[in-house]
């Protein structure tokens, strides 16, 4: 028998050992893509989404209702003298109607009706692609109309940005002097004080229907009966209400003007309006000038799909805001009671009203004690979705308008974060959430060194 070589040795051996490496590499992946599956969907089974004050996703319902005018009724709604654009202008006109409805004031026939008090012309429903456009637009019109000179507009220190950096912009322009209104240790503005701000310069009165990071409900309706009496233009942004409280407004007292927003109540991003009472305006100021859409308000062609999506979202919520918020106010309730339990009442702090009547039944703003929300959000971010009250984006964290409004304590204030659930949010959720929040909490108490 033949007997093989040094160089033979070396690479049969260099062989095996590049086989041996090789299987082993092989098999050593197989495991970790195993574990890597296995992780992510630990992961997903443990995603809990608690930020529905920033968006919402689309109601199926809603999503069913746009599949048509995103397949076979693609015409454009312009296009009435042919078959292909009807559906989509009746579409149309219906979702202008759904959004009266919303408000009380639907078109309707029948005048011993409960969910109208007057008829209203759809044309009182001004589409937009946002809130915040819808916003400026109102600022826009009272000041066209503002019938002294310089225009005053009154407002709360609480208000959403699209009101507060456009006034701020307006007022360095020299357009308007602004009066901010300050609201108490609960978010909420007294409606005395804010008639009390009003002169006969004032133009317009803006106050949000409720707050994004507190959900206090401000006292809209007696301040809107105060400026129709005394014919100043009243605006309220209730973007963060709608299908969440009562929307049903007077048409004698009501607002002037309306902001409401599609995705925060399952309608796609993209599509909101503004609703402007008949006969409220002398002058109007048209958005954009083109083929004129919008009665010649805003050109441009209509999104029919996600208009069709926001006045069903609008349908939905007119009909099913008090069972969503009977829903949403227990799951709150449970939210802060085992919040409370796990960390101790002295260490957790619920900001905004204590009056459920007073605030959206889904939100709910929490400061804990010795911890940084920043910090605390991103430790959770893999598995919870909330928001923070205070930014930590800069070295040093900044607490909001909002709270430094309130004068919530600094040591709550830092560790504010806002948890906002829905009508679809279950019990083993919340459950859930709590524990990975409580925990967090723990570790980042004991990374500090807190007792």
């Amino acid at each position: 028998m033949q007997s093989l070589s040094s160089q033979q040795l070396s690479l049969s051996w260099t062989t095996t050992t590049t086989t041996v490496a090789f299987v082993a590499t092989a098999y050593f992946a197989h495991w970790m893509m195993i574990l890597r599956k296995k992780h992510r969907h630990q992961q997903q089974q443990q995603r809990i989404y608690l930020d529905y004050n920033a968006t919402t996703p689309i109601d199926p319902r809603v999503y069913q209702a746009m599949i048509p005018f995103l397949t076979n009724e693609f015409g454009n709604p312009s296009s009435t003298n042919h078959w292909a654009g009807h559906v989509p202008a009746a579409s149309i006109h219906n979702a202008r109607e759904q959004v009266l409805q919303l408000l009380g004031l639907a078109v309707d026939n029948d005048p011993t009706s409960a969910a109208a008090t007057t008829t209203t012309p759809r044309s009182a429903v001004w589409f937009t692609a946002s809130g915040t456009e819808a916003d400026n637009w109102a600022i826009a019109l009272a000041l066209q109309n503002a019938p002294q000179v310089p225009p005053h507009i009154v407002t709360t220190n609480v208000e959403h940005p699209a009101i507060a950096h456009y006034l701020e912009h307006l007022q360095n322009l020299g357009r308007c002097r602004v009066t901010y209104v300050p609201v108490n240790a609960q978010g909420q503005v007294e409606a005395e004080q804010v008639i009390q701000a009003i002169t006969k310069f004032t133009c317009l009165v803006t106050i949000q229907y409720a707050n994004n990071e507190t959900g206090a409900v401000q006292p809209v309706v007696p301040i809107a009966k105060y400026c129709r009496q005394h014919d100043i233009l009243f605006h309220t942004d209730a973007a963060q209400a709608a299908g969440k409280v009562s929307m049903l407004f007077s048409d004698q007292e009501g607002p002037d003007m309306v902001t409401l927003v599609g995705h925060k109540m399952g309608a796609p991003k993209g599509v909101g309006c503004l609703y402007v009472r008949p006969g409220c305006l002398q002058q109007e100021v048209n958005l954009l000038w083109g083929g004129g859409q919008e009665y010649g308000r805003r050109g441009g062609t209509e999104n029919v799909p996600y208009l069709v999506g926001f006045g069903t979202a609008c349908a939905l919520a007119a009909q099913e805001w008090q069972n969503r918020a009977v829903q949403m106010e227990a799951m709150r309730t449970l939210l802060l009671q085992l919040l409370t339990e796990g960390l101790g009442v002295d260490n957790v702090q619920a900001n905004g009203p204590t009056d459920p009547s007073l605030r959206l039944p889904n939100t709910l703003s929490v400061g804990i004690k010795n911890v940084q929300a920043g910090a605390l959000l991103q430790a959770v971010g893999d598995r919870v979705a909330a928001s923070a009250g205070a930014s930590c984006h800069t070295p040093q964290a900044h607490i909001s308008a909002v709270l430094q409004a309130m004068k919530v304590p600094t040591e709550f204030a830092l560790g504010t974060i806002r948890l906002s659930v829905s009508h679809t949010t279950t019990k083993p959720e919340i459950e859930q959430a709590a524990a990975i929040l409580i925990a967090a909490v723990q570790e980042q108490w004991a990374a500090n060194k807190v007792v």
